[in-house]
């Protein structure tokens, strides 16, 4: 998924990003509080509404990312890493993705999407639909032990939040992840807590892709 995009496939893309589309803040916001920031994408014949990573809440954080971004003529691809890591050996994602597939309905991209993942998995992956309502879908996911090529840091598990929608023939899914190391699972040490898992599931929640007519 990491390769470079020129300005001018960029500029041409059917996808036109407006990133990190922010509600006025009032100015005792201070640097670490948790602010409202609402993103938009304009891919193919839908539109996507969408919060920020987690990790990009805080007033401080807004600039902490790296990306990744590309388009073809049936495939969208936008990446955001914190900018101290490497889209090689990642520890945090948030991807959005979407195809143009006129074969596929939401329940044939829903179990090619899931099975997507658990090739990257050694064992068996676990999933949890907690959303399926207004034409998509939104789960969880956690895979206990990563192929060994998808290992970096010490980092072999992987726990995520998937959200997934249609417009007509264009799919759209949202992933957010962590990778950390498996050891930690059950843990004080976990990236998984509680309160992390009730944020992540009800911002997936939250998404919405409608009609760009």
């Amino acid at each position: 998924m990491n390769i470079s995009s020129t300005a001018l496939i960029w500029f041409k893309v059917i996808a036109t990003i407006i990133f990190m589309t922010a509600v006025i803040l009032p100015k005792a916001v201070q640097a670490g509080e948790s602010i409202k920031i609402n993103q938009v994408i304009k891919i193919y014949e839908g539109v996507l509404h969408y919060p920020p990573p987690l990790w990009m809440k805080a007033k401080d954080q807004i600039g902490n990312f790296n990306v990744y971004r590309k388009q073809e003529e049936n495939t969208f691809t936008f990446e955001i890493i914190p900018k101290s890591q490497e889209f090689g050996s990642w520890a945090n994602i948030y991807g959005v993705y979407a195809w143009q597939l006129p074969e596929y309905d939401l329940k044939r991209f829903f179990e090619e999407s899931l099975h997507a993942l658990s090739l990257g998995c050694k064992k068996q992956a676990n999933s949890s639909l907690v959303a399926v309502e207004d034409g998509r879908m939104v789960m969880t996911y956690h895979c206990p032990s990563l192929a060994d090529e998808l290992v970096c840091d010490g980092n072999d598990a992987e726990s995520g939040f998937l959200y997934l929608s249609q417009v007509n023939s264009t799919f759209v899914k949202v992933y957010q992840a962590w990778r950390y190391e498996s050891r930690k699972i059950g843990t004080e040490q976990t990236p998984m807590t509680r309160d992390l898992i009730v944020e992540a599931v009800e911002d997936m929640k939250s998404i919405r892709f409608m009609s760009a007519e």
